[in-house]
C-alpha cells in the first residue's frame, strides 16, 4: 500500500512561493534545496520557486550566474529576486575586481534580460570596510543610466532594499527615479540619512516602508507624507529620531487607515495611540519595563481586539540589578506579573508574545502565561 502524501505535498504548488518568502534570506537557498531533493513532486514543485531568488554573495559566482541570465532565456524568464549582498563590494583581488560586476549587472538590466524582476536589494553589510577598501564596489557607480534602464526593463519592480550604504547623497538623487514604478515595499536601513530628501517623494502604491537612522526636521513633513501614502500595511521605524512622526490630528483624520503592521520606537507607539486598534502585529522598542502597562492601557483608551503579535524589547532602564560577580539576578518580577494582565486585557486574541532584553525565572513566566492566555496554550 502506498504511504499517503505527506502534509508539504498536499499543500498547493501555489503556496510554495508564500512559503519561501517567509524564510530568512540567508537560509532560504539551503532550506529550498534540501526540501526539494525530498522527493520528486518537491523537486519539480519548488525548484522554480528557488531559481526565481538569486542571492549573489562572491563575485566569481556573481559574474557566473549573471553571464548565465544573458544567455539562458529560460533561466532569466525565472529570476523575480536579486539580491547582492556585502561581501559583493570589496575588492578581493586581481582575479575578482567587483568593477566587473558591474559592467555585467548593467547589461543585464539594459538587455532586458531581468523583465520579470520584481525584488532588488543592495546591501553592504560593513560598510566602514568599504570606505578603506581600494576599490570597493560604491553605490555611485550604479549611474543614472543604470536606475533608468532599471525602471524602463523592469516594469514588473515592486520592492527595493538599500541598506548600509555611506552614498547617502546618491541613494537620495536615484529616489525620484523610482517614483515611476509602481512600488509596493521601499526599505532603506541604516543610512545615516536626513528625511526631507525621503519625504518629499510620493510612491501610489506603496504598502510596505521601512527606514532607520533618519532624523527628522519637521513633523508637519512626516504627516504629508503619511497623507500621501494611504495603502502602507506595514511601517517600520529605526533610530527615527528629530521631531514626533506623528501629531495630535492622528485622532481626528486617519491618513493610515490600512496599517496593520508597525515596528517604532515607544514614543512613535504613542503617537499612533488612536489607532492602535486597528494592528494585527506591533513591535514596540526602547520601552522600560513599567511602562507597558502604561502604555496598553493608559494611552490606547480601546481594546486591541484583531493584535495577533505584540513584541517589545525592554531598555536598559527596565534590567534587573547586578549581583557583585556582575550577574544578572531576577528582578522585576512584580512588574512581569503586573502587566502581562495588562497585555491579556488590552489584547484579548493575541497569539504571539515576545519580550527582549530582561531574564525572568522561567516559573514565574511559565505560570503567569498560562493563568491569562490559557485559551491560547
Amino acid at each position: 500500500m502506498s504511504e499517503p502524501p505527506s502534509s508539504l505535498c498536499a499543500l498547493s504548488p501555489e503556496l510554495f512561493p508564500l512559503v519561501a518568502e517567509n524564510l530568512p534570506l540567508h537560509a532560504r537557498p539551503s532550506s529550498l534545496h534540501s526540501l526539494l531533493l525530498t522527493n520528486r513532486y518537491l523537486y519539480y514543485t519548488i525548484y522554480p520557486v528557488l531559481c526565481s531568488c538569486i542571492i549573489l554573495r562572491n563575485v566569481r559566482d556573481a559574474v557566473d550566474v549573471l553571464h548565465k541570465i544573458l544567455s539562458n532565456s529560460d533561466f532569466s524568464g525565472r529570476v523575480e529576486q536579486l539580491h547582492i549582498m556585502s561581501e559583493l563590494f570589496f575588492y578581493t583581488g586581481p582575479s575578482e575586481d567587483p568593477t566587473f560586476l558591474i559592467d555585467v549587472f548593467r547589461q543585464a538590466v539594459s538587455t532586458g534580460s531581468l523583465l520579470r524582476l520584481k525584488t532588488l536589494s543592495l546591501c553592504m553589510q560593513n560598510p566602514r570596510r568599504a570606505i578603506y577598501a581600494s576599490k570597493a564596489l560604491r553605490l555611485h557607480q550604479f549611474d543614472d543610466h543604470f536606475w533608468n534602464d532599471l525602471t524602463t526593463n523592469c516594469p514588473r519592480l515592486r520592492s527595493v532594499t538599500i541598506e548600509d550604504s555611506y552614498d547617502f547623497d546618491f541613494v537620495f538623487s536615484q529616489l525620484p527615479t523610482l517614483q515611476s514604478q509602481a512600488l509596493s515595499r521601499l526599505a532603506l536601513n541604516n543610512i545615516d540619512m536626513s528625511s526631507s530628501s525621503l519625504l518629499s517623494l510620493e510612491f501610489p502604491a506603496l504598502k510596505s516602508l521601512s527606514i532607520s537612522l533618519v532624523f527628522l526636521e519637521h513633523t508637519s513633513e512626516a504627516m504629508t507624507f503619511w497623507r500621501r501614502h494611504p495603502l502602507l500595511e506595514c511601517l517600520e521605524l529605526y533610530f527615527a529620531t528629530g521631531s514626533a512622526w506623528f501629531d495630535d490630528s492622528i485622532a481626528r483624520e486617519n491618513p493610515l487607515p490600512n496599517l496593520r503592521y508597525l515596528r517604532v520606537d515607544f514614543f512613535a507607539a504613542r503617537g499612533l495611540a488612536p489607532i492602535l486598534p486597528q494592528f494585527i502585529g506591533l513591535s514596540v522598542h526602547n520601552i522600560v519595563e513599567a511602562q507597558v502597562p502604561y502604555f496598553l492601557q493608559e494611552i490606547s483608551k480601546n481594546p486591541l481586539p484583531h493584535l495577533k503579535s505584540l513584541e517589545i524589547f525592554l531598555t536598559e532602564a527596565g534590567f534587573g540589578v547586578f549581583n557583585e560577580n556582575g550577574a544578572a539576578e531576577h528582578f522585576g518580577v512584580q512588574y512581569f506579573e503586573g502587566f502581562i494582565p495588562s497585555i491579556a486585557l488590552a489584547s484579548p486574541g493575541l497569539e504571539e508574545l515576545v519580550l527582549h532584553g530582561k531574564a525572568y525565572e522561567p516559573s514565574v513566566v511559565h505560570s503567569t502565561l498560562a493563568k491569562y492566555f490559557s485559551s491560547t496554550g
